[in-house]
């Protein structure tokens, strides 16, 4: 907490990545906030893959500009895959550089610091929602999809549609991606100096 008092905190932000095995039970961020004993805090939560920590930090932005009783923000967030990743799956092999972890960014309106956020953006493409989906090898005839995930009392981990077709299809808008979303912060960048 950098010295702050936790209950100076006024928001609590708590990234949830969507196959965390809690993230349709309970709010984690309330549990943050009642340990931390941040009893001044509001608490929201985005559950999102790629994009949450970029959504996050957009979305403290915006409520600060706009918000002018905000002072102090912490976003916090984990990714828990351990229950739902089979290492040695070859179709989701790619998900082995992906581990459990969890991170804190304490986030304050102080016109002296010298760290100052300047535009954020970020890019989500639906075409490839549904392509990694949860199944349970040899006790579900279908894989639960994104769009149509829920929790049953079997194991589960994460499985590939069709890993090689995901290839083909990402590669070519990978890239892509990374600029597009790199280009749309250069214009705010450059009026900020």
């Amino acid at each position: 907490m950098a010295g702050l008092d936790p209950r100076r905190l006024d928001l609590i932000v708590c990234l949830l990545h969507p196959f965390h095995s809690e993230a349709d039970v309970y709010g984690l961020g309330v549990v943050v906030k009642e340990r931390l004993g941040a009893v001044n805090a509001e608490v929201t939560e985005v559950l999102d893959t790629c994009a949450s920590v970029t959504l996050a930090l957009q979305m403290c932005r915006e409520l600060f500009l706009s918000e002018a009783r905000l002072h102090h923000a912490l976003i916090v967030g984990l990714v828990n895959l351990w229950n739902v990743l089979d290492y040695g799956h070859p179709a989701t092999r790619w998900a082995s550089a992906i581990s459990d972890g969890c991170g804190a960014l304490l986030i304050s309106r102080n016109p002296e610091l010298d760290n100052v956020l300047l535009e954020t953006s970020h890019f989500c493409n639906p075409e490839f929602i549904d392509d990694v989906v949860l199944s349970s090898p040899g006790l579900l005839a279908e894989p639960i999809s994104y769009k149509k995930r829920f929790r049953r009392l079997v194991p589960q981990r994460l499985d590939m549609r069709d890993a090689e077709g995901f290839k083909a299809r990402l590669d070519p808008v990978s890239q892509a991606g990374y600029v597009r979303a790199v280009r749309a912060v250069l214009p705010a960048m450059r009026e900020r100096g």
